[in-house]
């Protein structure tokens, strides 16, 4: 299953939704709508930092696989 679309869609969701809640106007803004935003935002973040965790599981194993190929005994 390919997921990079899904991810990099994701990733830009990430940066407009940094971008609502820092320019968010909280003297006439809605609160509930900033609340959304947050919960959307706190998602996205658990969701990109287990992808970047996933994707340097996925190297260090295949740096250690490479050196059990190369390994001499």
């Amino acid at each position: 299953m390919d997921l990079s679309n899904y991810i990099r869609t994701s990733e830009s969701r990430y940066q407009e939704l940094e971008r609502a809640i820092s320019a968010f106007d909280f003297t006439n803004g809605d609160n509930r709508q900033y609340e959304k935003l947050n919960r959307e935002y706190t998602r996205l973040k658990k969701l990109l930092s287990d992808w970047a965790e996933l994707n340097q599981a996925r190297q260090q194993l295949a740096e250690n696989r490479e050196l059990l190929t190369t390994t001499d005994y």
